[in-house]
């Protein structure tokens, strides 16, 4: 099981309906005392024309907006001590480790 926070906005070109920023940072403080931890990570979901998620490694804020910085997220195989695999590793199709 992987502990991550998933930040879900839905972004459109209608600007009479957005969430202010004051909202959104309430709306993020009120769901910090269920959080196991600061710390926890979290990734950004957006969808165009598909489902994408992306780790959260900074945020900016100022009195007129919220920052969000993103990076792009790799796949990784989930067994490596199972595997033995190496730093590089190199998992063959039907093998069973990724």
């Amino acid at each position: 099981m992987k502990d991550v926070a998933s930040c879900r906005r839905w972004v459109a070109d209608d600007y009479d309906h957005r969430v202010p920023v004051s909202r959104f940072l309430k709306i993020l403080e009120h769901g910090a005392p269920v959080l196991p931890t600061e710390a926890l990570p979290v990734e950004v979901e957006y969808e165009h024309p598909v489902i994408s998620q992306f780790p959260l490694v900074e945020v900016k804020v100022t009195d007129e907006t919220v920052t969000l910085v993103v990076e792009n997220r790799h796949t990784d195989c989930l067994a490596k001590d199972v595997c033995g695999l190496t730093p590089e590793p190199s998992c063959a199709p039907g093998s069973g480790c990724c």
